[in-house]
């Protein structure tokens, strides 16, 4: 009982912090708190200069539209999760990379993170490696609780013909680096539901890591990936 009233008090704690902020395309001002529909913040490049808290939500405005990368910043935790999501009826709010070469959505070292709802698109360049939802671990160790539901992907032109670059282009894409072997790293808890993927190139969903090498496998000794994290 102590350890569930003390789960009550800190879960209580985060949402009494915890923040809503709105998005809006079309009339928004960056200017203003973002903190309800008539403030809505406008663009992008407010989200990305923003780290959000624990239990915060950051809401896009339906039928709006915006190119360039969409990057907040920020982790939640098990118990307060910070939710991307839309308000208002209509359209799925759409996010055009505009060809951009890594994810028209990213999230980098970041945990506890819900996105719903949204349309993605990333095409209009040659970069190779364009993704619509990109989720990095760049060797921090274990990141949990990332969950994509419910959102449309589609038109994501990375390449077919280049086995090693394109095949890290996609629709979803989860990906763990190696650029730091003295820390092994994994995701868990990982949820990807109720998603529309049509029209990307080369993959729709891609799970990849590059701690892959196994002892008792001779023909995984690849140069400078990790040992294989189960």
């Amino acid at each position: 009982r102590r350890l569930l009233a003390t789960a009550a008090l800190a879960a209580s704690v985060t949402s009494s912090f915890a923040a809503t902020y709105y998005l809006d395309s079309s009339s928004g001002n960056d200017s203003a708190t973002g903190q309800a529909p008539a403030t809505a913040w406008q663009s992008l490049a407010k989200v990305n200069a923003t780290t959000f808290q624990p239990g915060d939500r950051l809401l896009l405005k339906a039928g709006s539209t915006w190119t360039g990368q969409l990057f907040p910043k920020g982790s939640g935790t098990a118990i307060a999760r910070i939710e991307l999501d839309r308000y208002g009826e209509g359209s799925k709010p759409v996010v055009h990379g505009g060809g951009v070469d890594s994810g028209a959505v990213y999230l980098r070292n970041q945990q506890y993170w819900t996105i719903r709802n949204l349309e993605v698109t990333n095409q209009g360049t040659a970069a190779n490696r364009k993704k619509g939802i990109l989720i990095l671990n760049d060797c921090v160790g274990t990141l949990s609780g990332i969950e994509i539901r419910n959102c449309d992907i589609h038109d994501v032109t990375g390449v077919m013909t280049d086995y090693i670059d394109g095949k890290e282009s996609g629709g979803i894409v989860f990906f763990i680096t190696a650029s730091n072997l003295a820390v092994p790293s994994k995701w868990t808890n990982v949820v990807i539901e109720g998603n529309t993927i049509r029209n990307v190139n080369r993959s729709g969903i891609l799970l990849q890591s590059l701690w892959i090498n196994k002892p008792q496998d001779p023909n995984s000794n690849w140069g400078g990936h990790g040992p294989y994290v189960p």
